[in-house]
């Protein structure tokens, strides 16, 4: 609005005295905001949940409605994670595997004839880089070997035959799978003799201060930049085993161990399973970056179990809670959704009646005209093996305070 008035006390607009109506384009600013992961402070929470409601009502533009259709997304019912998690990398899919202009053109154009046809592109794109991704990230973890025995810090994997523009998916992997940093190298297209990396993070290793340090000293980096989480560079081909003993020496420093450390809002009770929670926690969206929808931590009876989804990598159970208090499992049946489960080769398999302890967000589902509530887990570990880890934990801790067990 201040760049408005400025250009309006400027003359920049017709001498009408009227100003563009700024509310037109906050379809626009959520997509943008969201998918672009920006920090969803107080201003920005305004500016993405005025957008919602506009598109909510129906003043969206075309190629936003055109791609919430091919999400399969009512439009009355639009949720900020639906631009993250549907709408964002479609768009998004475009440029790393053609020409990041059809998603524009996707988006300015007035014709929802035209906004169709870019969004079948868009959608279609993404369904070809979601298989490359799956298959790449897959030889990428498997050219490690066990996760368990990784011993470098830093991870670096470099294949001619990676697309440049799914090396920073895979890097997310491999960090996702071994909780610490990763750099995925491919060739660069006309550069010869350079390989091309993106990088991912932990919140534990500042990535950008990482690769500050290696110009400083070693000056491999023909060019690099980023943030903290999130890096590209670009190295000579014959420096990559130079890189990767240093990179690996550079993360140690600040990654003195390595855990999993996942953030959580504590259990919930076996009465608050039902519809009603989920609708109740909803209402306090938008959800995004800098402020992450709820999640808790429960343990659960599996009651059934099967692999789901066109590539079979979903893993849909239906599960019991059990009490956090009294230890006893309920009779009730969630069906709970571990996605991308079975992309990892060394994803444990989980049996009927085994105890399970998950980190859970609670998901509003619709289908055939009925609305549950269902649980979408995230790092699904065996009960007894969690178990294991805690008392191991409890037991460092004691040895760090000087404690007998």
């Amino acid at each position: 609005m201040a760049a408005r008035d400025e250009l309006f006390n400027r003359g920049y607009y017709s001498k009408d005295g009227k100003k563009p109506p700024l509310g037109e384009l906050l379809d626009l600013v959520a997509l943008g905001t969201v998918a672009d992961m920006v920090t969803l402070d107080y201003n920005n929470r305004i500016l993405v949940n005025a957008g919602i409601e506009r598109i909510r009502r129906g003043h969206v533009r075309a190629g936003i409605a055109c791609l919430l259709k091919k999400s399969d997304i009512d439009l009355r019912k639009t949720k900020a994670e639906d631009f993250g998690f549907k709408v964002g990398p479609k768009i998004n899919a475009a440029g790393r595997l053609k020409d990041m202009s059809i998603g524009i053109k996707c988006l300015i154009t007035d014709s929802f004839r035209e906004a169709e046809q870019y969004a079948n592109v868009l959608g279609d794109l993404n369904v070809v880089r979601k298989k490359m991704q799956s298959n790449m990230a897959y030889k990428a973890i498997t050219s490690l070997g066990k996760l368990a025995d990784v011993k470098e810090r830093g991870i670096c994997v470099y294949d001619p035959e990676y697309h440049e523009g799914v090396v920073g998916l895979i890097a997310s992997k491999i960090k996702e799978d071994c909780f610490r940093p990763a750099v995925v190298f491919t060739d660069v297209h006309g550069g010869e003799g350079l390989i091309k990396g993106s990088g991912r993070s932990t919140g534990q290793v500042r990535l950008r201060d990482v690769l500050d340090r290696i110009q400083d000293k070693h000056g491999l980096l023909v060019k690099y930049g980023g943030h903290d989480m999130a890096a590209g560079m670009t190295i000579k081909k014959e420096d990559f085993e130079k890189f990767k003993k240093i990179f690996n020496e550079e993360v140690s420093v600040d990654l003195k161990r390595i855990d999993m450390v996942i953030e959580h809002d504590g259990p919930m009770m076996p009465n608050e399973f039902n519809l009603l929670s989920a609708v109740e926690l909803d209402k306090f969206g938008p959800w995004g970056q800098g402020f992450q929808s709820p999640v808790f931590c429960n343990t659960f009876q599996i009651r059934e179990t099967r692999s789901v989804g066109p590539r079979q990598n979903h893993l849909r159970m239906v599960v019991s809670p059990v009490d956090p208090v009294t230890k006893e499992i309920s009779d009730k049946k969630l069906i709970a959704m571990a996605f991308n489960q079975l992309d990892n080769p060394e994803s444990p398999t989980f049996k009927v009646g085994q105890l399970v302890q998950s980190v859970h967000a609670p998901l509003i589902n619709e289908y055939n005209g009925e609305v549950t509530m269902n649980l979408v887990f995230h790092n699904v570990i065996d009960y007894g093996e969690f178990t294991k880890k805690n008392e191991k934990n409890i037991e460092r801790e004691h040895k760090s305070l000087g404690l007998e067990m």
